[in-house]
């Protein structure tokens, strides 16, 4: 949106600002799904999801073949927005997602757990040389663990987690830590990264890493996954997907983007309004606005 007063529209000049909403595509993504981008989704006439495009460039989509696995779309939404439903065996995956080089790796999930099965039941997971999973860590409701393979497991403070909520685990090789987040908030002990996880790992999203047997029941909404790059990043990255999916009230008071949403730096622009009768250039009918 800009902000400008021009009171007529015969050769008025003036200046405004101009000020973007701020999206994951300013920092660039490994993986970006979004259920309310209908262009992304792929699903048969009842709705079941058979493929979910990644937006970020890197084509790592993730797919379901089997049709008894097929989350839903278009019967749940979040503040509005779209939303995939999971029965409890719905999970879709990305059968060869490639590590990135640097060894660091952020997830984001909104989620919204209903019900649990299992204490395998998880959000998300990744399998390969290594491997970890968010789990349940417990059969009737989802308390939390994120297991890390040779590098243990973190239970969750303070369950259980129903959400919905924004759930974040951090692997940054470069501090040699892990650590999760759960809207905004440090959820879980810090623990030791190494060696570097590298290469191939299959993808599970609303499942276990130990070949999806275990999915939980509930939404599923938008999922990130990009390199690691701090505190700051991380804060906007959860500002952003707070508002869009209606969790702000979830942040913690302090948070910088508890109250209002990311933005990009504004620009800050000259404009003025032509007389269409004196022959002057015009950008659009009944617009009259020429940038300078």
């Amino acid at each position: 949106w800009y902000i400008m007063d021009l009171s007529s529209n015969n050769n008025v000049s003036g200046s405004g600002i101009i000020i973007y909403d701020w999206t994951p595509a300013e920092i660039g993504t490994t993986v970006w799904l979004d259920p309310s981008d209908s262009d992304t989704v792929s699903a048969g006439s009842s709705g079941n999801v058979y493929q979910w495009n990644d937006k970020s460039g890197n084509s790592n989509h993730v797919t379901q073949g089997i049709s008894a696995s097929q989350p839903t779309s278009g019967s749940n939404t979040l503040n509005s927005l779209n939303a995939f439903y999971c029965d409890g065996g719905d999970y879709l995956e990305k059968a060869v997602f490639t590590f990135p080089t640097s060894g660091d790796l952020s997830i984001y999930v909104i989620a919204r757990i209903d019900s649990v099965s299992t204490s395998d039941d998880a959000i998300y997971s990744l399998n390969g040389g290594t491997w970890m999973e968010l789990a349940a860590n417990n059969s009737a409701v989802f308390v939390g663990e994120l297991r890390m393979g040779s590098d243990g497991n973190e239970d969750l403070a303070d369950p259980p987690y129903n959400g919905p909520s924004i759930f974040n685990t951090n692997h940054n090789f470069g501090t040699a830590l892990h650590d999760v987040y759960v809207d905004g908030l440090l959820s879980s002990p810090t623990s030791s990264y190494a060696p570097q996880w590298t290469g191939d790992f299959a993808l599970y999203l609303f499942a276990d890493r130990n070949n999806a047997d275990d999915q939980p029941e509930g939404i599923m909404g938008e999922v990130l996954l990009l390199e690691t790059q701090g505190t700051a990043i991380r804060q906007k990255v959860e500002g952003y997907l707070a508002h869009k999916w209606g969790l702000s009230n979830n942040l913690y008071a302090n948070h910088p983007y508890k109250n209002h949403k990311p933005m990009r730096y504004p620009i800050i622009f000259s404009a003025v309004a032509n007389d269409e009768d004196n022959g002057d250039e015009i950008l659009s009918s009944g617009d009259n606005i020429h940038i300078l």
